[in-house]
């Protein structure tokens, strides 16, 4: 009987109710009926008025009730008379953290935290998640809200926040019901009520059997109660964040080879000015592995890596120097910018040497002028954005179509290899022939081509061919490009096969390091846009033509 014993009186949960407000998550929400074994739970909560909290603990029962069908449905009885919560201005001072929305089944009610809540966290609501996220200056998502069809939770570290703000107690109210298919007689226990309360929480429990014709259903249990969470103490606004932490890196090393560190606080670097004489400059040269890029450009929906910047959409904006050849550089000024978790994710790959900047950076950033990059990569993408522009100014149409938002990726993670991995390497090989190959526009270049033809490669073939451009020029550019096409087909399209061992010796595959290889083959592209441009664009501003030197 020991088992009855403990289900009726609600050990289990009792030992929980001190322990509210305590863990990551806390339920604010939650309404459960089970049928098979006899029970049911509703959680509830409401924001209480300081004042009103020594007359709160004083009863056990709900200070508020839970409501259906309008908005903002729950009330709190004051002289007989049914107020709503929904009025934040009430006198009784509770207002609802948790709204059941309601629409009178004509449409699908659901649960709503309360606008207050999500606009003071301006949080995202994932609506196919069923969360709603907090993103912090990082760009990083934390979900931080849960809610499902009869549950709400929410992390205790914003609620604790909250309350501190509006200066305000959080009350969960609970109430559970339970069933015994015995009577108390035959469990050997006796009605009773009893009235539990501490500091924080007050709760009821009644035992008792139960007149009915349900068999399973011959004594009961009943415990009502309510838990009052607190806000942070000593919490003090503010809108700058002063606890923000400084990463020391590697600015260089001394006579005997030893790295030189200092912080990156930029409140304790010098400038042109006369501040902090003895201190590193704002603009002291800080370097790091290139695999520092690999997590930006894998993330192009959260991250742009351009020609001389990496930010994070809608948060910051990093100015680096990726135009060197073995390190990306970064001013130590402007690591201090970072948030702490962004300078502790650059710290990983910081090298240790005497670094400089690229003539490029040093150009851009002393000199103040505009100047070209020198990476392929970087050089391309900005070639290929030139070339679409004045293709389409000139005839009206896309040479290579644009890409699809879906697609948008493909262009922003192109680079240069940043490891010698197979795997990074056919990616970008995959990348380069479906903007120069895959994208070509079939319809217009195949106009007035009287073969059902449908390879890309075959009709830019016959298209530049039909406009007089020099045969030899031509073979050129189709001979790399069907050489760029078999390089996919057979390494990054399919599972290597002897093929491939034949296009490998084309790229030198195997005695060369892919970064090398797919410099090379950016090189080509590149040339192509320059031809391209020089054979339709004679009458515009020939950058391409010019800075290669062609």
């Amino acid at each position: 009987m020991e088992n009855f014993i403990n289900y009726l009186y609600f050990n289990d949960f009792i030992g929980k109710i001190s322990n509210l407000g305590n863990e990551e998550w806390l339920t604010v929400y939650y309404s459960f009926v089970d049928n098979n074994e006899q029970k049911s739970i509703i959680y509830y909560s409401a924001l209480i008025a300081e004042n009103l909290v020594e007359d709160c603990l004083k009863d056990y029962c709900w200070d508020v009730t839970p409501g259906y069908g309008l908005p903002g449905y729950s009330f709190i009885q004051e002289n007989n008379e049914w107020i709503s919560l929904y009025n934040r201005f009430s006198k009784k001072g509770f207002e609802p953290l948790v709204i059941l929305r309601d629409f009178s089944k004509t449409k699908q009610s659901y649960l709503e935290v309360i606008e207050e809540f999500r606009l003071y966290f301006n949080l995202y609501e994932d609506k196919v998640k069923k969360k709603l996220v907090l993103i912090d200056n990082n760009g990083e998502e934390e979900e931080v809200i849960r809610i499902s069809e009869k549950k709400v939770e929410i992390k205790i570290r914003l609620i604790k926040e909250f309350l501190s703000v509006k200066k305000m107690k959080l009350a969960i109210y609970f109430e559970l019901t339970r069933y015994s298919e015995k009577t108390l007689e035959e469990i050997g226990i006796k009605a009773h009520h009893k009235v539990i309360r501490e500091s924080a929480f007050i709760y009821s429990i009644d035992v008792a059997n139960i007149l009915t014709f349900d068999k399973l259903r011959k004594s009961m249990s009943f415990l009502i109660g309510k838990k009052l969470i607190s806000g942070l103490s000593n919490y003090k606004p503010s809108i700058i964040d002063t606890s923000k932490n400084f990463v020391d890196f590697v600015i260089g090393v001394d006579e005997d080879g030893k790295d030189i560190r200092f912080t990156s606080n930029t409140e304790k670097l010098a400038d042109f000015f006369g501040k902090n004489k003895n201190a590193p400059n704002f603009l002291t040269p800080v370097m790091f592995k290139k695999e520092v890029l690999k997590k930006y450009y894998d993330q192009p929906g959260k991250y742009i890596v351009n020609d001389g910047h990496v930010i994070c959409i809608g948060k910051w904006d990093l100015k680096i120097d990726n135009n060197q050849e073995s390190y990306i550089m970064v001013f130590l000024g402007y690591l201090g910018l970072l948030p702490d978790k962004e300078q502790l994710y650059w710290k990983h790959y910081n090298v240790s040497t005497n670094g400089k900047i690229s003539h490029v950076a040093r150009a851009r950033s002393f000199m103040g002028e505009f100047t070209d990059p020198v990476k392929k990569d970087l050089l391309f993408k900005q070639k290929y954005d030139l070339f679409q522009k004045a293709w389409r100014d000139e005839f009206g149409w896309d040479l290579f179509l644009p890409l699809k938002k879906e697609d948008e990726h493909i262009f922003q993670s192109l680079r240069i290899p940043l490891t010698n991995e197979q795997k990074e390497f056919d990616e970008q090989v995959l990348s380069i022939t479906k903007l120069l190959i895959e994208s070509l526009n079939k319809e217009k270049i195949s106009e007035g081509n009287s073969k059902d033809e449908k390879r890309s490669i075959y009709l830019l073939e016959t298209f530049l061919l039909s406009k007089d451009i020099k045969p030899n020029i031509v073979d050129i550019i189709i001979k790399f490009l069907r050489k760029l096409q078999d390089l996919r087909s057979t390494s990054a399209a399919h599972l290597k096969d002897p093929k491939y061992e034949k296009i490998k010796k084309k790229f030198d595959i195997g005695n060369k390091e892919f970064p090398e290889i797919f410099d090379g083959i950016l090189s080509e592209c590149i040339n192509i846009l320059v031809v391209l441009e020089d054979s339709f664009l004679p009458s515009k501003d020939n950058h391409l033509y010019n800075l290669l030197g062609q």
